[in-house]
């Protein structure tokens, strides 16, 4: 007798390879074998136990082994009969609302329900309530489901919001693993596992990354592996909609800047790979994707910051520090890395560009009070976003981070291998500091930059995603590293230790004498000058100005001329109105904009204050208009080094740390802002050479 057992294709294809083995199996070749990541194994065995229960068999697991199935043969063979008599198109719910919504995107008109239902191989009934999800689904794109008796179901909305939907069921779909497979030009084992929601196919990414790799090999910045991935997934959908005659609308303003020209070449070598037209506006769309994914570090400089996500950061941290009676408000790193985040993160949102996390999930589950406080802290702070569980988790992993660090010297050295972005690598490092105090040095690498490494150099790599290495060269791991992951590299060193294979690495007795006491001074000096010309030519101006934007500003490089820090007031100008066509520089609920750049007509740092007699309106960096009655400018020598950098991004940290600072900076007191700056200063220096 059949039993009523639902096993989805994925789950099959393990266990198909796990009848063929009388042996233990790796959980690695497993996934190789099918095409997936040893995570996906993992999650899908899960699934599967409470299955095979039914049958009395289980899977049994051995350290260093792999697993096997283990059970009564009778038992097997039932289980193997009962697979061989069900549909290999059996999906859960989840997988039939994807392939439910990718199909009436597809389709130009409207579609019965006992057409979709027999695709899928369910009831019509079944369709019908998988339908009431698909409207939940779809709801945050709005999009709408037109559903009448006799008339069908049709999908109708924007084709950008069609597309954005397309690309998030397929980020969600195509495991890490597989997108490894695509740009290391190694086919998945399974022909099942090619193509995605039927709408692309491995062969289609792979020609697409060999279209965008020459081009990415002379960009003059790296992007993330995930940005990456999701360019290629963003490209595959734009070709195939181009394909059915579904172009896209969008707004031409893009089409300027180094991201234009390099979408430009993308579009020229897409035209030839695929022979079609790729018209402005999708060229457009990929130069706003290259924009966001710039590679965003915690050492970005004052140029990236911007007031009103330092401001709302400030406040993010504020809220969830108060939930949890951290002591979060003065951690520095956190404030930086959830600026350097947050700043492309909020205008990749704003247009619409989501990205996939894979450990979402994970995160949520280990982290619910944590998670919570965040969620309702970035609803409080940016009302007019909404953060998906993708997003968000990637702002509580920047928290978990903080809350997990704590600092230690010890004797071997890590590769970690993440592509989920600054959070998730940066939770795992201070993880494995504070489980693993062994690891004293930690270096960060995406998939990509892996091949710019000697990993030789390294005692041991720990990955969050599978890697083309040989599964003994490296432990894959989740990003909060589980008690037994510890345990695993734990008895990996004492491993490393008696055969000898560790890198030598100095005691903290050794490092402390070997500290270059020159380079410290050198980068105290460099501090130290910075600070002092900073002060020296610090001024508050009361300027007599008409309503001409370009003249105003024109008149402050002048003064700056006139005593010797620029060498030319027309470039500065130039520069500054270039600065502000990418967002607006005035500071919303203020009256005070800060104009900020770096270029080679900047002689020395300086920031001075405008107070203006006629204030007039400029545009803010929450895309509205403030009523600019004080100018500051903020600029820095093109060469400027990375400690001066640091410098000036404090200043505008501290423009807008509190509200009475704000307050402050535009009231015309320029004795009390020197107070409040050399203060700032005092502390910033004490912290960072007392350490």
């Amino acid at each position: 007798m059949v039993m009523n057992v639902y096993i989805t294709a994925r789950e099959r294809d393990i266990l198909k390879q796990l009848f063929e083995q009388h042996d233990f199996i790796t959980v690695q070749k497993l996934a190789e074998d099918i095409g997936v990541s040893s995570r996906t194994i993992h999650r899908e065995m899960k699934k599967l136990e409470d299955t095979l229960k039914q049958y009395r068999i289980i899977i049994e697991k051995k350290a260093g082994q792999g697993v096997k199935l283990t059970g009564l043969k009778e038992d097997i063979d039932q289980l193997r009969n009962d697979l061989s008599s069900q549909s290999s198109y059996d999906y859960l719910q989840d997988e039939r609302v994807n392939l439910l919504i990718c199909e009436l995107i597809q389709s130009k008109e409207q579609m019965k329900l006992f057409s979709l239902a027999s695709k899928l191989l369910v009831s019509s009934a079944t369709i019908s309530h998988d339908l009431d999800r698909v409207e939940e689904k779809i709801m945050a794109y709005q999009l709408e489901l037109v559903r009448k008796r006799g008339f069908g179901v049709q999908l109708t909305g924007e084709e950008t919001a069609k597309r954005r939907l397309l690309e998030a069921l397929l980020l969600e779909t195509i495991d890490e693993q597989e997108f490894i497979h695509v740009i290391e030009k190694k086919p998945p084992a399974q022909t099942e596992s090619q193509t995605y929601l039927g709408i692309l196919t491995s062969c289609e990414l792979t020609e697409i990354d060999d279209a965008l790799k020459p081009i990415f090999e002379m960009m003059p910045y790296e992007i993330t592996d995930n940005a990456y991935f999701a360019l290629l997934i963003h490209l595959g959908v734009a070709i195939k909609r181009l394909l059915q005659h579904e172009p896209v609308s969008f707004e031409k303003n893009e089409l300027q800047g180094d991201e234009y020209k390099i979408a430009s070449q993308i579009g020229d070598q897409l035209e030839k790979k695929f022979s079609i037209l790729i018209p402005d506006e999708e060229i457009a769309q990929i130069a706003v994707h290259l924009r966001r994914a710039r590679r965003q570090n915690e050492d970005f400089n004052f140029e990236q910051r911007n007031s009103l996500i330092s401001l709302h950061v400030k406040q993010l941290i504020e809220y969830v520090a108060d939930e949890l009676g951290a002591p979060l408000r003065k951690n520095q790193s956190l404030y930086n890395g959830l600026v350097s985040h947050l700043e492309p993160a909020y205008y990749r949102m704003k247009d619409g560009i989501f990205t996939h996390n894979p450990f979402a999930k994970e995160t949520k589950e280990n982290y619910p009070k944590l998670y919570e406080a965040v969620k309702k802290g970035l609803e409080l702070v940016f009302p007019s976003l909404i953060f998906p569980d993708d997003e968000t988790a990637f702002v509580v992993l920047h928290f978990g981070s903080a809350l997990e660090e704590r600092r230690q010297v010890y004797s071997f050295k890590a590769l970690i291998v993440c592509s989920s972005g600054i959070g998730s690598s940066k939770m795992l490092a201070t993880r494995i500091h504070k489980e693993i105090p062994e690891i004293t040095e930690t270096t960060l690498s995406s998939l990509i930059g892996l091949k710019k490494l000697k990993i030789e150099e390294f005692d041991l790599i720990i990955s969050t995603v599978s890697l083309p290495l040989d599964s003994t060269e490296y432990i894959q791991v989740g990003p909060l590293l589980a008690d037994h992951e510890a345990e695993k590299i734990r008895n990996l060193l004492k491993r490393m230790t008696k055969s000898k294979k560790m890198t030598k690495h100095p005691s903290y007795a050794e490092a402390l004498g070997e500290v270059n006491l020159l380079e410290k001074i050198e980068v105290f000096d460099k501090a130290a000058k910075t600070v002092k010309e900073l002060l020296q030519h610090f001024r508050v101006y009361h300027f007599y100005n008409q309503e001409n934007h370009r003249d105003v500003l024109l008149s402050a490089a002048e003064v700056l001329k006139e005593q010797g820090l620029i060498t030319d007031s027309e470039t500065l100008t130039r520069e500054l109105l270039k600065r502000e066509e990418l967002g607006g520089l005035g500071i919303p609920d203020s009256s005070i904009a800060l104009y900020h750049c770096r270029d080679a007509c900047n002689l020395k740092p300086v920031f001075v204050i405008f107070n203006l007699e006629h204030p007039y309106k400029v545009p803010s960096m929450d895309n509205k208009e403030i009523e600019m009655k004080t100018l500051a400018l903020l600029l820095a020598p093109e060469d400027f080094s990375h400690t001066g950098l640091e410098i000036l991004s404090l200043i505008s940290a501290t423009l807008i740390e509190t509200e009475e600072n704000l307050q402050l900076f535009q009231s015309g007191d320029g004795a009390k802002m020197t107070a409040v700056l050399n203060e700032t200063f005092h502390k910033w220096l004490s912290q960072k050479f007392t350490k």
